[in-house]
């Protein structure tokens, strides 16, 4: 075992920079996300397959992926809870009521993204939906590192199968995944 200086073991960094630990938290996050990102694709194809008009859409006009996917991000939840809680810095009035300076709150970005205030006809997959201010990945100092690479991810293995696999449908009953923390198939049956 390598012995550690004070500094790690105290995390603070000595010559700029993040500090091991930090370094560590940075890259699981990645990782972590990263396979988020594959759960996800296979959400968006269920979500494509599951109406032919979707996906037929997306094979007669591959350019309009990009924003089939943001949109297939506003409305299909990636995680199975409502976020980490946050704790309130002072009070806050909302319209139910005010949320006081030390209250835990629960963030669900499920919710923010169906808001009626700022989506119009929230409740509805809309591929032809202008891109707008969706909160998948969070906001502000809570926005995901690897937001840019996994709408990367997505938008390639969309692209590629509605270019490479026109026919691809769903060929059996989907299983769902019962216990991650990451919402998706466990199996996603498909021929083509």
């Amino acid at each position: 075992m390598a012995a550690r200086t004070a500094s790690e073991s105290r995390d603070i960094p000595s010559g700029g920079g993040l500090v091991p630990s930090a370094t560590r938290a940075a890259w699981s996050s990645v990782v972590i996300r990263s396979a988020a990102a594959s759960v996800a694709a296979c959400d968006m194809v269920l979500t494509l397959l599951s109406d032919r008009s979707r996906s037929e859409s997306l094979v007669a006009d591959p350019e309009r992926v990009p924003a089939a996917v943001e949109e297939m991000l506003r409305i299909t939840p990636l995680g199975r809870n409502a976020g980490m809680p946050r704790i309130a810095t002072e009070d806050v009035e909302l319209t139910g009521g005010t949320v006081r300076a030390g209250d835990a709150v629960l963030v669900s970005t499920v919710a923010a993204n169906r808001d009626p205030e700022v989506f119009e006809h929230p409740e509805d997959l809309d591929l032809d939906r202008e891109p707008g201010s969706h909160v998948a990945f969070g906001f502000g100092p809570r926005h995901c590192l690897g937001a840019s690479l996994a709408r990367m991810e997505l938008q390639t293995a969309i692209t590629t199968l509605v270019t490479r696999v026109p026919t691809l449908d769903l060929a059996g009953e989907v299983t769902w995944r019962a216990t991650a923390l990451v919402r998706g198939p466990a199996e996603l049956p498909v021929r083509w």
